[in-house]
């Protein structure tokens, strides 16, 4: 990045966060099937373990 574009390091450090956020939750993705990361999170019941889920996704996926 370059230095002349930002008023100051704390400035690039909040875009970057919100960058970085903003990718990580609601960018859609192709490894999720073009859906956002939220939007993919939602197919899974909350409180159940990780490895359930996916078993479950798994098993149907051969269905």
């Amino acid at each position: 990045m370059d230095a002349y574009w930002f008023d100051g390091l704390d400035q690039l450090r909040i875009l970057a966060e919100k960058w970085q956020h903003e990718y990580n939750y609601n960018h859609p993705h192709t490894s999720l099937g073009r859906k956002a990361p939220c939007e993919y999170k939602s197919r899974f019941p909350q409180g159940v373990p990780l490895e359930e889920n996916i078993v479950s996704l798994k098993k149907n996926m051969f269905i």
